[in-house]
């Protein structure tokens, strides 16, 4: 399964961190590891869109460049 941010709904293929206040021992380490380990993730997508731009929607765009009409 995918590890994924608080969004995402749970299903038996995208798993997120365990929410609430009354989390137990085993709950709350879990969480720590697994946001520990987003981390380097998100630093991986950061590498590949710098290699595919065409990946980065926000750069992709380019928008104001000419009148519509």
């Amino acid at each position: 399964c995918i590890y994924g941010d608080p969004a995402y709904p749970h299903s038996i293929h995208v798993r997120g961190p365990f929410c609430g206040s009354a989390l137990t021992a085993a709950q709350a380490l879990f969480n720590k590891k697994m946001s520990a380990v987003r981390v380097s993730v998100e630093w991986c997508f950061n590498n590949i869109v710098s290699h595919f731009a065409m990946l980065d929607l926000k750069r992709g765009l380019k928008l104001y460049l000419q009148a519509v009409s």
